[in-house]
């Protein structure tokens, strides 16, 4: 603005000069900007920021489903069945005891999983209670009634105390747990896909299956084997 020039002149005089562009000292918005392009480009960025978060969100799953814990005690039913049979059954209270341990942990309940395993007779049918109800609240209904799993797996049990050869009858308990462990296998897979499935045999469990394996053939031959 030249010395002396009035307000009103000066201003028509920046309105007439070509090519000048008005922007907005605070701000330095561009008048002659178009206003179509705004609108496109605000959309181009939020389905770039969008698609963005989804490959996040992808990305993270796997490692979030992977470090999830499962609702239940996880193992596979062929390990199951062998270190039932390689244990004389020993191994199906080990069983209450982490089924009852992993309740305790998940639901943050005082209940004692060591006593409860010790006790099963007395607790059995609430163990397999609760993975029905969890089953059911998660649209995986069980196909077994606990009620029957409870008695066929106390009944046969107590086929030990039948003379020889019929207790070996009561290693067959382990059939009444399988359809229980099926069910939680279901349920751990629903939710948490990627959770540790528990059928490898570790160092442990093959050391037990051996000499725990070796007692029952022993057993086996010198209950069948003919007398001299």
């Amino acid at each position: 603005m030249k010395a002396g020039m009035p307000p009103r002149q000066a201003s028509r005089r920046r309105a007439v000069l070509p090519g000048v562009k008005w922007q907005a000292c605070a701000q330095g918005d561009d008048v002659n900007a178009d206003p179509q392009t705004a609108p496109q480009e605000t959309q181009q960025n939020t389905q770039q920021n969008t698609q963005q978060s989804n490959i996040r969100s992808q990305a993270a799953m796997p490692a979030a489903a992977a470090s999830c814990e499962p609702p239940f005690f996880a193992v596979s039913l062929p390990k199951l069945a062998v270190m039932s049979a390689c244990t004389a059954g020993f191994y199906e209270v080990y069983w209450y005891y982490r089924q009852w341990k992993r309740i305790q942990e998940r639901d943050g309940s005082h209940i004692l999983p060591f006593w409860r395993a010790a006790f099963a007779f007395l607790f059995c049918y609430q163990c397999f209670a609760r993975i029905r109800d969890y089953g059911n609240g998660a649209g995986l209904p069980m196909r077994w009634p606990p009620g029957v799993l409870a008695a066929g797996w106390i009944a046969t049990t107590l086929l030990w105390r039948l003379p020889d050869p019929f207790w070996w009858a009561s290693s067959l308990a382990v059939l009444f747990i399988l359809p229980a462990q099926a069910q939680a296998n279901r349920i751990n897979a629903h939710a948490c896909p990627g959770h540790e499935r528990n059928a490898r045999f570790s160092a442990w469990n093959w050391l037990v299956a051996v000499v725990g394996g070796g007692f029952t053939l022993l057993a086996l031959i010198g209950t069948f084997a003919p007398g001299p």
